[in-house]
């Protein structure tokens, strides 16, 4: 057997394995990758409460509960938009940010449904509901870990890059601008990240769940101070030509949601995990028809095996994946 012959072989297998997941993931519904664990709070309680039961649980949301009832939801993008940076915040109840009347689906939808209705809802999250009972939630992070799971073979090709989806307009401030200075830029520009650069170099990221984390920390009142203070000290990224699927699965294994996009090391864009989930999800016939080029490059991760980065400077790492 030449080795020509063997990556044919290599490559038509990956190729099935690639039709096989796809044709798998169209056919899945959102009670197979539900968390059926929820946690809940109620409308009266503090947002104070909210805060140290999400940063207990590290997780990004509450549902808001009466009873068995799903009345609201509660998330990191709630503090960013709805908390003051003032003693005001003492006095403010669950209510007073949840986003109200929470959308419910049956745990029959179709994945690439669900995504489409976060879509068009502008949803992070969504409620699995049956017969008035709520059976789960499901977030991004479930949607963005199947593909992860299914996706072992996977073609590296065109559409299907980082480059491809990355927003090019980064938003960012120096260290030296204060926290308030942050987050009403992340609020204009209704994103939950800022990048942090000094001398047109990336040394930090500042993102709501910081907002909400010094908010826990600060028992209530979020200092004025420099920003440069609490983000972030490195910056994650990757070069343009990065494998959305390997990106989705850097995300996962480092526990963040979103990457900067470089080009060596000037800052070139950036992506989230809603870009990737958003996409992923209504681009399986681009995967199927690259796949079924016998041009396309067809990768496999190796199993259980780390992405492994480079450190440019103090700050930021780039990893060079496929």
């Amino acid at each position: 057997m030449t080795m020509g012959f063997g990556h044919h072989i290599k490559q038509f297998l990956r190729r099935r394995t690639i039709l096989k997941e796809v044709a798998r993931i169209k056919a899945m519904t959102v009670g197979q990758i539900m968390t059926k664990y929820i946690i809940t709070i109620r409308a009266e309680d503090e947002v104070i409460k909210a805060a140290t039961k999400m940063v207990a649980e590290d997780i990004s949301c509450l549902v808001v509960a009466d009873g068995d009832k799903p009345i609201g939801i509660i998330s990191e993008r709630d503090f960013l938009r709805k908390v003051p940076l003032s003693k005001a915040v003492f006095t403010m109840k669950v209510k007073d940010i949840m986003t109200p009347d929470p959308v419910t689906v049956p745990p029959s939808m179709p994945l690439t449904e669900a995504v489409a209705l976060m879509k068009s809802k502008g949803f992070r999250r969504l409620i699995v509901a049956e017969h008035g009972k709520m059976l789960g939630v499901v977030t991004q992070t479930n949607f963005t870990r199947t593909l992860s799971e299914l996706f072992v073979s996977y073609p590296l090709a065109s559409g299907l890059l980082a480059k491809d989806i990355m927003t090019t307009k980064i938003l960012t401030v120096s260290p030296k601008n204060t926290v308030a200075e942050g987050k009403q830029k992340m609020l204009k520009a209704d994103v939950g990240a800022i990048i942090i650069m000094d001398k047109d170099q990336p040394v930090g990221i500042f993102t709501e769940y910081d907002i909400l984390m010094q908010f826990y920390d600060q028992h209530g009142k979020l200092e004025m101070s420099d920003i440069g203070k609490y983000m972030r000290k490195y910056v994650r990224a990757v070069p343009p030509d990065a494998s959305l699927f390997a990106a989705n699965r850097l995300m996962l294994e480092k526990n963040m949601r979103r990457l900067l996009i470089v080009d060596g090391t000037k800052a070139a864009g950036i992506i989230t995990q809603t870009d990737i989930c958003r996409y992923m999800y209504s681009a399986f016939d681009t995967v199927l028809k690259t796949a079924q080029d016998s041009k396309t490059d067809l990768k496999r991760f190796s199993l259980n095996a780390e992405i492994h980065g480079e450190f440019h400077g103090d700050h930021l790492k780039v990893y060079d994946v496929e």
